[in-house]
């Protein structure tokens, strides 16, 4: 059985007393990580990857009309779009989509209050007696829309 050929290995020891254990850069005792002779390198390395990483705000995005559940449709349609592009992180479009779960959960309350009156406003104006029986095409225009 071939012996695997053992590639020299990090020598920076950790806070544990662990060796670091990743490869060494060539020609020297520690890795990129460690080795103090790559500390300007390692810095601009670590600059270029944090900017890489940081926030971007699209500012060509433009606000939508939040006011009906249409209008949360395109949202939503706009919002699995821009994932689907890669546009926009998953991490945004489900805040997004828990938003727009907040928003359908705030206005029912208010779509079965409307309804309720309309139904009261109908039956006040009714002129119904007793033994009369209600005609339930009457309600049928109370139906949410």
């Amino acid at each position: 059985m071939p012996q695997k050929s053992k590639k020299p290995r990090c020598q920076h020891m950790k806070t544990k007393g662990i060796e670091c254990g990743a490869p060494v850069m060539a020609g020297g005792t520690f890795c990129f990580f460690h080795d103090p002779e790559q500390m300007v390198q390692r810095t601009a390395a670590q600059r270029a990857g944090g900017l890489a990483n940081r926030r971007r705000s699209n500012q060509s995005v433009s606000d939508l009309p939040l006011e009906t559940p249409g209008d949360m449709l395109q949202l939503l349609s706009e919002t699995i779009n821009a994932v689907r592009r890669h546009g926009m992180s998953a991490k945004s479009a489900n805040a997004i989509a828990l938003l727009v779960t907040v928003w359908l959960r705030v206005r029912e309350p208010d779509q079965i209050e409307r309804r309720i009156r309309r139904l009261e406003s109908i039956l006040e104006s009714s002129t119904l007696k007793a033994d009369e029986e209600i005609d339930v095409r009457r309600f049928e225009s109370c139906e949410p829309r």
